[in-house]
């Protein structure tokens, strides 16, 4: 294979290899966003379902945030505020905003499947004065949800009614506030528990919410998720601690950390391809041909560097005189080989003094 045939084979396989890793790493990203309470999945966390119901009783009622909440302008126009199981954690910043307009009279919706989940609420938590004793179910098992019939009145939960839930874990004790009660008296304040936080109200839930595609149509959770997209109004749902940002590849393709790397292997790779010594690219006419041995090089550069005849036959003395020195058992042989002088004779010497080491086993010069 020669050269040029060789190198198209390894730039193919480095691209081929980094489409592959790159392919893999976001099909592992997207199982792990899309198998959380996102609105933009149809999958069994995700809230599809619930965001069509929406939008389908007050049209455009559904906003989506891709960004951190950074502005008071973010908020504008919105009823509720929907941070379910966040993936990234809540800056000080984001959890100052936040808490700020809840108490201006917004609503929230929070809720975490686990510690993680938890943990990247808890500023926005602490901010709100809201904390929850929390500890894993020992009864939770993979795929069994917890069946519990509510007896207590709330904005979205009915007394008489029965939920399902999903959750490793669940709320114990009161901790949610003064007028929280305890979850030993309600089953359903074990999942869900409901506060006031000044003039606005935040809905905490524990695991998966009960409004979720997978959930939604068990017990009587339908009535909760028809009752919430009346109670939410014009709702935002926050994606961006979710991995889900604004920018598409384009905007990926403007980043010069990304682009120059990569411009300046393809240009690298044009130029090889035009400027190497080839059969990709014909030799120039009269162009010398490669050398097919050592004896032929060893000839070509002795002509050039030895242009002189007192040159040529200073070098041939020297040359010889040093290997009777050093070999006086072939002091025949190397007057033979100097024969008639010339760039040939200066040549066998070399190739003469290859072979004596080579038999003496001796690596050759």
């Amino acid at each position: 294979m020669s050269r040029a045939k060789r190198a198209a084979l390894l730039t193919a396989l480095a691209l081929a290899s980094l489409l592959l890793y790159a392919f893999a790493a976001d099909q592992a990203s997207r199982r792990e966003v899309f198998a959380t309470p996102t609105s933009l999945s149809r999958r069994i966390a995700g809230l599809s379902v619930f965001t069509e119901i929406k939008n389908a009783t007050a049209p455009g009622s559904v906003r989506i945030q891709k960004k951190p909440f950074l502005f008071e302008r973010d908020f504008h126009g919105i009823d509720t505020v929907f941070i379910l199981s966040p993936l990234s954690p809540v800056s000080a910043r984001e959890a100052e905003l936040v808490a700020g307009r809840v108490r201006a009279g917004k609503k929230l919706v929070v809720s975490f499947h686990d510690d993680r989940a938890r943990r990247n609420l808890s500023p926005l938590l602490e901010r709100l004065g809201i904390h929850l004793p929390w500890s894993e179910d020992a009864a939770f098992r993979n795929g069994g949800t917890a069946s519990v019939e509510n007896d207590h009145n709330s904005s979205l939960f009915r007394e008489g009614e029965r939920y399902e839930f999903y959750g490793a874990g669940r709320f114990e004790g009161e901790g949610v506030g003064a007028d929280a009660m305890d979850c030993r008296l309600s089953a359903a304040l074990c999942y869900a528990r409901e506060t006031r936080v000044g003039e606005g109200t935040v809905l905490v839930i524990s695991g998966l919410p009960p409004f979720s595609n997978g959930l939604i149509s068990r017990a009587e959770n339908r009535a909760v998720a028809f009752r919430l997209a009346e109670w939410s109004g014009r709702a935002l749902f926050d994606e961006y601690h979710h991995f889900f940002s604004e920018k598409t590849a384009k905007d990926l393709w403007l980043e010069p950390r990304f682009v120059l790397p990569i411009a300046g292997f393809a240009v690298g790779a044009i130029l090889f391809f035009l400027f190497a010594h080839t059969p990709a690219r014909p030799r120039r006419a009269g162009a010398p041909r490669p050398h097919r041995s050592y004896h032929d090089l060893n000839r070509e550069i002795l002509a050039t560097l030895l242009g002189t005849d007192d040159a040529l036959s200073g070098a041939i003395r020297k040359h010889a005189s040093f290997l009777k020195r050093r070999f006086p058992d072939q002091s025949g042989a190397i007057d033979a080989e100097i024969g008639a002088g010339g760039v040939a004779a200066l040549a066998r010497l070399l190739l003469l003094h290859q072979r004596i080491l080579t038999r003496r086993g001796r690596n050759a010069p």
